[in-house]
């Protein structure tokens, strides 16, 4: 949320779930390996899906991503 912009980020229940889970830095294939197995779906699609909401989290300056 950003008061200043008056702009929100809203999350999903597995949107929220990442969220908690990257609190402290983790490395995306673990995080991705740790949602396949809580979560009934293709490790490719939430790969993908995971990839796709961090970049928009790291868009709006929400996290850091480090290499």
């Amino acid at each position: 949320m950003s008061v200043e912009l008056g702009r929100y980020f809203g999350l999903d229940v597995i949107g929220a779930d990442v969220w908690r889970r990257i609190e402290n830095p983790v490395r995306v294939r673990d995080l991705c390996a740790a949602l396949a197995a809580d979560y009934d779906g293709a490790p490719e699609v939430i790969e993908r899906d995971v990839l796709d909401l961090l970049r928009r989290m790291a868009d709006r300056g929400l996290i850091e991503v480090a290499g």
